[in-house]
């Protein structure tokens, strides 16, 4: 029903949809000119037959921005409309009951009997497919906390982030309509969430008085956890919700749960990280840099004893101009070690002799596939204040 690879106009693609609980059927077709989108009543004894059809695009004209990953069938509760979904994004809609086609692009006519219809955003739409295109929406965001669950390291870490920041979650609400200005998030306590047993959390205060956000990404996984019990959910952007759980103290925790029941854990300190999409300008400087230097810089581990890092530091101290020095590194796997140096006064004949002391020392005491990126930190810059807050320098003439 979905396809997982690159589609593109022109290639052949045959989908057919049933009605979960009427004689109707939704097909989707490439023939290699166009893409089309039919409507049909179907039977066990022959095969479907068409009843309209709205053509989602022609072949002329095909460009980058015409290409899509993913495309979908869904129905309504009630099997009596039918979307098409491109990207998780609505389509086209048949709605079978009233005979209406609902196309972005009206300029195909309907067959006889049926009527055409501009589609655009309404709250009936929204309310009968919003379970299926959240689903979609969140597949990505699903896959990367699969990722975490298996090997939670540095790089799919920040791509959950990545993915976090355009991503929609649902909520436990303590009201029955999501809109209500008396609504809050449910939190529950540090004991009674299973997945925390087995995880490796900062706990500012005792766990007595500590509570965590449970979100989820899809219907399938809250009714699984907590909507069986009639409890009700909102709809909230992910960078939503960690702006707002700032302003609680005793929520160190949010947890992510897909349908797979895969979760992961974000912890109080990386939740102004995440809301920076929200609002940044709300984030004062200092905030800023503490979230994104945990996240993305860490101390290099240095055997100063070699002879690489004592012939460094002998022209590092030779050199009056230079006022700090750091050995850092990203947080991602792998990444090779970074010489910063901070040096303000120092003029563009003072760098380049510089580097050509350091370029003599690389080239004799480097080993085979080790590297040294050296950068000079401009003073003050956001690079600069990311390594001042997360690695103690290891030249910093001033301070003795």
């Amino acid at each position: 029903m979905t396809m997982t690879k690159p589609l593109h106009k022109g290639a052949p693609l045959y989908i057919q949809s049933q009605s979960p609980s009427a004689p109707y059927a939704a097909i989707f077709e490439d023939d290699g000119a166009k893409g089309c989108f039919y409507a049909a009543t179907s039977s066990t004894s022959s095969d479907p037959e068409v009843e309209d059809m709205i053509q989602v695009y022609g072949a002329d004209g095909l460009n980058a921005k015409d290409t899509f990953s993913d495309i979908k069938i869904i129905w309504s509760k009630d099997g009596y409309k039918a979307a098409l979904l491109k990207d998780a994004h609505l389509e086209a809609i048949f709605d079978f009951k009233s005979k209406e086609g609902f196309s972005r692009q009206t300029a195909s006519n309907p067959f006889d009997g049926w009527k055409r219809c501009q589609l655009e955003f309404s709250e009936s739409h929204a309310l009968e497919f919003e379970q299926d295109i959240l689903a979609q929406r969140n597949k990505s965001l699903k896959t990367a906390i699969e990722s975490v669950a298996a090997q939670d390291s540095e790089i799919t870490r920040l791509n959950l982030y990545k993915v976090l920041l355009r991503s929609t979650l649902l909520i436990p609400i303590t009201t029955e309509d999501p809109t209500s200005k008396d609504r809050l998030f449910y939190t529950f306590p540090y004991g009674d969430v299973a997945p925390l047993e087995t995880a490796s959390v900062s706990l500012s205060k005792e766990p007595a008085k500590q509570t965590i956000l449970c979100t989820f990404t899809d219907d399938h996984s809250f009714q699984n956890a907590v909507g069986q019990y009639g409890v009700s959910y909102a709809k909230e952007k992910a960078d939503f919700i960690f702006k707002q759980v700032q302003k609680f103290e005793d929520i160190f925790a949010v947890l992510i749960t897909t349908g797979e029941d895969q979760n992961v854990i974000i912890e109080r300190k990386d939740f102004a990280l995440l809301s920076l999409v929200s609002e940044p300008q709300s984030l004062d400087y200092g905030t800023m840099v503490a979230s994104m230097s945990n996240l993305l810089i860490q101390n290099a581990e240095i055997d100063f004893d070699r002879p690489l890092y004592q012939s460094l530091l002998t022209i590092i101290k030779s050199v009056p101009t230079i006022e700090k020095g750091f050995f850092f590194q990203s947080t991602a796997s792998n990444s090779q070690v970074i010489l910063g140096l901070l040096m303000p006064e120092a003029d563009e004949v003072t760098v380049q002799d510089l580097f050509r002391q350091f370029a003599k020392v690389l080239h004799s005491e480097l080993e085979d596939g080790e590297t040294l990126n050296i950068s000079v930190l401009e003073e003050n810059s956001f690079l600069h204040s990311c390594v001042e807050h997360q690695v103690a320098p290891f030249h910093h003439p001033k301070s003795v």
